[in-house]
């Protein structure tokens, strides 16, 4: 029998059961990130109070999440949303093409040939 006795080491960090300081601070941080995250979100998607509705109904400006011809209109106004599509819909009558072709006989027809128009004032 050996007179003196070794003492053995205490490992500490990788051999232990416990998690070291850096792996716990980096899991708080990323619960609270995921938090800060999940809080922004919700409160970017609230909708609107119904006070809120209210002010935007009576000054006759349009809700959020309105498109009209790809054109968003929230805040805007009728009349703004009136002018600004009475600048398109020239364009829009424009892009109005058909060819028909039957045998060696073509006819070109526009947006007027076809009595196409548009109903802003509806």
């Amino acid at each position: 029998m050996p007179l003196i006795k070794r003492r053995r080491r205490r490992r500490r960090g990788h051999g232990g059961r416990k998690l070291p300081r850096m792996a716990i601070l980096i899991i708080a941080l990323v619960i609270a990130i995921g938090i800060g995250t999940g809080i922004f979100l919700i409160s970017a998607n609230a909708k609107p109070s119904a006070e809120d509705l209210q002010k935007q109904a009576a000054d006759g400006s349009f809700f959020d999440g309105i498109k009209i011809a790809g054109m968003d209109v929230k805040g805007k106004s009728m009349s703004e949303v009136k002018q600004e599509l009475s600048t398109m819909e020239q364009q829009m009558l424009n892009a109005v093409s058909i060819d028909l072709v039957l045998d060696e006989e073509s006819k070109h027809l526009s947006a007027a040939d076809l009595g196409l128009r548009t109903n802003i004032d509806d």
